[in-house]
């Protein structure tokens, strides 16, 4: 029997976990049997076992590469020398990519998997572990802010990056769940109310 490289295997696994991510946001983790990702992806379910010991395992898997993605977007800003700049791209990137179905799809898993995480209170610590991750990314440029003078110097970072990341959450469900859509004015009013709240 070949063996099968290490870039093929790779391969593979994100092609479970792409597939897996699209049903999950269409119709649902609670609704996706095992069946349905196998009949999804083209793959067997030897060979999705394979690689993932459950459907838990693929869902844990995608949040953390979704993750890992924004982490990405954050480490791009590093470049750029003042802070404010970097609140406005962040938020900017946040909410401009509402208008991409593929970011639709994201909100939809995500309020799914943080809806998933909340009806098992053994999965709580996930929870905390992946909010904590989110947060120390904001809060790291929301202290730089501060430290260069450009952010007032009583800011609470902590209730801040609260406000923020809820804030956002709820206008990505608004739009991608309740249909309510996100104009190019609300955008720019949002961003300005962040800016001037931090430069107070």
């Amino acid at each position: 029997m070949p063996k099968i490289s290490p870039e093929k295997i790779q391969l593979r696994k994100q092609e479970i976990l792409d597939k897996a991510f699209e049903i999950f946001s269409t119709k649902g983790y609670s609704q996706t049997s095992m069946e349905d990702i196998v009949r999804y992806s083209g793959i067997s379910k030897g060979g999705i076992y394979t690689h993932f010991k459950s459907k838990e395992e693929i869902l844990l898997t995608i949040a953390e590469k979704r993750f890992l993605l924004r982490n990405d977007r954050v480490k791009q800003l590093t470049d750029i020398e003042s802070p404010t700049e970097k609140i406005i791209l962040y938020l900017r990137w946040a909410l401009d990519g509402l208008q991409n179905e593929s970011t639709q799809q994201e909100i939809c898993f995500t309020i799914e998997f943080w809806s998933i995480l909340s009806k098992d209170s053994s999965k709580s610590e996930i929870a905390k572990v992946r909010y904590n991750k989110f947060k120390k990314d904001l809060e790291g440029l929301l202290l730089e802010g501060v430290q260069k003078g450009e952010f007032r110097q009583d800011l609470d970072t902590n209730s801040t990056v609260y406000l923020i990341l809820t804030s956002l959450d709820g206008i990505g469900f608004a739009d991608a769940v309740m249909g309510i859509k996100l104009s190019d004015s609300v955008i720019s009013e949002y961003i300005n109310m962040i800016v001037n709240y931090l430069r107070r």
